[in-house]
């Protein structure tokens, strides 16, 4: 700016001199009389000169006026440019990007994000795609493809999971939009975010809502959820699934002898025991009292849950399985219990056992209540004939060794 200044103040000076010098000289020479100077035939050299002047000295005003705005536009670009700088130091957590039409840019501070430098991942536009977690994915692309079709209508939010160069995948949103410039090729501008903590945060947040903070297993309310979605799923499909409720035999005498911190760490062992003795797929929720009812999915795509249902009762459900295999997991379960010892903090060695009923849909019941019944009398049933015991509804026992009660 100090430049143009000098410039328009140099070529001011020298069209001034320029047209006084002329001036000077037509006076001279008609002997200092000015009317003389002004009608002159001559004198239309100095009045071209004026007029060439005070063209030139428009120019410069355009030309000077130019220069302001554009140094000022530069100055704005500089600041702007400036404050993002800082906001991305003092942001770290936040990456600017752009993609498509000829433009591939991602900030610098993206190495300290994934570990790869911002060379690296825009030398093709593959190779930030390909971080991307395989099961992100195809979630990704239908996305994409959705807002395509809409015609890029809004702003368009992805969350998905990138892999980091030690291996590491954290979690990003991505808010992106199309920008159609007037003379230059459409491209895609966007900011991520690291979001990991906040995703963590939100598993814990679902984990207290819906788990037992001592054993881990579902709650009383997510179990229910479960088995209402199960009593639908089965319902119209016709079929079959089967309800395993579980007491662990005379657990107040281990609060009573051994104290609550001991009941709770064999009750604990229980579980893991009960997790141990289900597929990868069963699902298990503590129930009630002493009592854990089983869920087991065998569908290879359906994830495994357990629940606490209330005080020390638990319970497993198990889609697609009949009574007969529902009995069998559950004696497989009942033996590895009885089989298994807790040392608790004195050193002591306890050993418990326990009890399970066995109900089944919808030959037990086809409403919620109705199988938890059958399940629970199932259960008192094998809880009158000895304990350690095996039951299913409508007195269908078990194959077992009798284990000492």
């Amino acid at each position: 700016m100090i430049r143009t200044r000098i410039i328009v103040l140099g070529v001011s000076l020298i069209l001034a001199y320029w047209l006084i010098e002329a001036a000077l000289d037509a006076l001279v020479f008609h002997q200092g009389s000015w009317p003389a100077l002004v009608f002159s035939p001559d004198s239309y050299v100095i009045w071209m000169r004026c007029l060439v002047v005070g063209l030139l000295v428009i120019l410069l005003a355009i030309y000077y006026r130019a220069a302001v705005r554009h140094s000022g536009a530069e100055r704005a670009l500089r600041q702007t440019q400036v404050r993002l700088a800082v906001l991305l130091e003092n942001l770290p957590k936040v990456v600017l990007y752009e993609t498509g039409g000829g433009r591939e840019f991602i900030s610098e501070n993206i190495l300290d994000w994934l570990g790869y430098s911002a060379e690296e991942l825009t030398r093709s536009r593959s190779s930030f795609v390909n971080l991307i977690h395989p099961e992100d994915e195809p979630r990704l692309k239908e996305e994409v493809k959705a807002w395509h079709d809409a015609g890029e209508p809004d702003v368009l939010t992805m969350q998905f999971r990138v892999r980091r160069a030690d291996g590491e995948y954290i979690w990003v949103e991505d808010r992106m939009v199309q920008v159609k410039p007037k003379n230059a090729k459409t491209y895609m501008s966007g900011v991520m975010v690291d979001i990991t903590e906040r995703k963590l945060a939100e598993e814990k947040i679902h984990e207290l809502a819906t788990h037992d903070s001592l054993t881990g297993l579902l709650n009383r309310r997510e179990f229910h959820r479960l088995l209402a979605h199960e009593i639908e799923r089965a319902g119209r499909y016709h079929r079959v699934f089967s309800l395993l409720m579980i007491d662990v035999d005379r657990f107040k005498n281990v609060n009573d002898t051994y104290g609550h911190l001991a009941g709770d760490e064999v009750l604990k062992r229980v579980v893991e025991t009960i997790k141990e003795g289900l597929r990868t797929i069963d699902a298990a929720a503590r129930y009630a009292g002493t009592g854990i009812a089983v869920v087991v999915q065998e569908q290879a795509d359906e994830s495994a849950s357990a629940a606490r249902y209330g005080g020390e009762e638990m319970a497993i459900l198990m889609p697609e399985t009949d009574k007969q295999g529902a009995a069998l997991v559950a004696e497989r379960i009942r033996r590895m219990v009885a089989e298994t010892s807790v040392t608790i903090e004195s050193g002591e060695s306890v050993s418990v056992t326990i009890s399970i009923g066995v109900a089944t849909f919808p030959e037990d019941g086809i409403g919620e209540r109705e199988i938890l019944a059958a399940a629970d009398a199932a259960l008192y049933a094998a809880k009158d004939a000895g304990r350690n015991k095996v039951k299913a509804s409508q007195s269908e026992e078990s194959e077992e060794a009798p284990v000492g009660s």
